[in-house]
């Protein structure tokens, strides 16, 4: 099956987004020259302390704080090279470095060590064929990266996945139908169980969103609800949103068997586009100019003028599935692997 191409959740999420943006990131493989290294560095850092505060069982491994300073240590030389601070919340390099210390802190503080929760499995690569749903034939290998695999025995043992989100402004409207929950439980009970981690008859039913707001805690005092205080002792009319929230997404058999179908139907219709059979076309919005790296290419492509040259000048070729090729089975962010990814 190792000619099956690979499929992910956020390439089918930019397949639909724009199916031009699809073809140049993904059957053309264009990276950016110039590196982005400073749009990522934050939440990678931040996953890099949960992959190390979640270890296997019941205790938990190294405090997130101190490693995440040391992959500040480690990095941000390197990424203040690249490019100047794009976060409209972080001022300086430095702030952001007090920043994930605090948000770490105010994290810890609220949840405690919960030892209720079992780390089955930490982050890890899961993989598995999708089939045509009418000639059952495989047509694609569905990978994707899970940060934890927990039993929650707070919840009778239940089995979850759990994604860690470091967000600006926590938003859950659309998490019911984003495509990956679908994707990965449909990967992640068979993985398990071929893994033996759990028993034949169990199923991992859900997605737990972890969500760590990006903001500094507030310090003022709170009552027993948990509302801020003025310094009278009265409650503050200016509450805070909240820092924190885990969002659970569970998927019947029925939902999983039409997301099944759903990822078979849409990764035949992008081999007839890769291959030349269907068109692509293009959906533009009113965040292309900041949200796609590809904006000013296509506005030239949209002209019919000489985007190739400046695609020529401004990208390089890559593989935007590096990290899933062979038999790794842990992907974890380092210094070396990062500062690879973001120069090569």
């Amino acid at each position: 099956m190792d000619n099956l191409p690979l499929l992910r959740s956020s390439e089918r999420t930019t397949w639909k987004r724009c199916p031009y943006k699809w073809h140049w990131q993904y059957n053309e493989c264009l990276f950016p020259i110039r590196s982005r290294a400073s749009y990522f560095w934050f939440g990678a850092g931040m996953h890099v302390a949960a992959a190390e505060y979640y270890v296997p069982g019941f205790k938990r491994g190294v405090d997130p704080r101190e490693t995440w300073l040391k992959f500040v240590d480690d990095t941000i030389e390197f990424v203040k090279g690249t490019r100047p601070v794009e976060d409209e919340d972080i001022d300086t390099w430095e702030e952001a470095s007090e920043l994930g210390v605090l948000m770490w802190e105010n994290y810890l503080n609220h949840y405690g060590p919960e030892e209720h929760l079992e780390v089955v499995q930490p982050e890890r690569i899961m993989r598995g064929i999708i089939k045509d749903p009418v000639t059952k034939k495989p047509v694609v290998q569905l990978v994707g990266v899970t940060d934890l695999i927990i039993r929650n025995h707070a919840q009778a043992g239940r089995l979850e996945l759990w994604d860690h989100k470091n967000v600006k402004s926590i938003n859950t409207d659309a998490l019911d139908i984003n495509d990956q929950p679908g994707g990965y439980l449909l990967l992640a009970t068979k993985y398990l169980q071929h893994e033996g981690l759990i028993g034949e008859t169990e199923v991992v039913r859900g997605l737990m969103y972890n969500f760590l707001r990006k903001a500094k805690p507030d310090t003022r005092p709170v009552n027993s609800k948990g509302q801020y205080l003025n310094k009278d002792g009265s409650v503050s009319a200016r509450q805070p949103k909240p820092y924190f929230q885990r969002f659970w997404v569970s998927k019947t058999r029925k939902e999983r068997n039409n997301e099944l179908r759903a990822i078979a139907n849409e990764a035949r219709i992008m081999k007839l586009q890769r291959n030349g059979k269907l068109p692509l076309w293009k959906t533009p919005k009113d965040d292309c100019r900041w949200d796609c790296e590809f904006f000013m290419m296509c506005s030239l492509h949209e002209r019919g003028q000489d985007w190739e040259d400046y695609r020529d000048r401004m990208f390089k070729k890559g593989d935007p599935y590096e990290d899933y090729r062979g038999d790794r089975p842990n992907f974890k962010a380092t210094l070396e692997g990062y500062k690879a990814k973001e120069t090569k």
